[in-house]
């Protein structure tokens, strides 16, 4: 049973080491990628809402000169 045992887990090593994608991620790493993502979303959100005013004043001014043409 322990020669099972080594052996699973010295398969388990290398397959970690061709795979480091599948190696589980300590909590401060995943904290400090999660940190990152919640800026890069307020990021978003203030282009996003600076775009829609763009939008809006593209839109009246669109409005005003079309009133004024006719």
């Amino acid at each position: 049973m322990l020669r099972y045992f080594l052996f699973s887990f010295r398969v388990l090593q290398e397959h970690c080491m061709y795979y480091p994608a599948l190696r589980p991620e300590p909590k401060d790493v995943i904290e400090y990628r999660t940190a990152e993502m919640e800026e890069d979303v307020q990021v978003l959100e203030r282009k996003l809402f600076l775009e829609e005013i763009a939008l809006s004043v593209t839109e009246e001014r669109c409005d005003f000169l079309d009133r004024n043409l006719r």
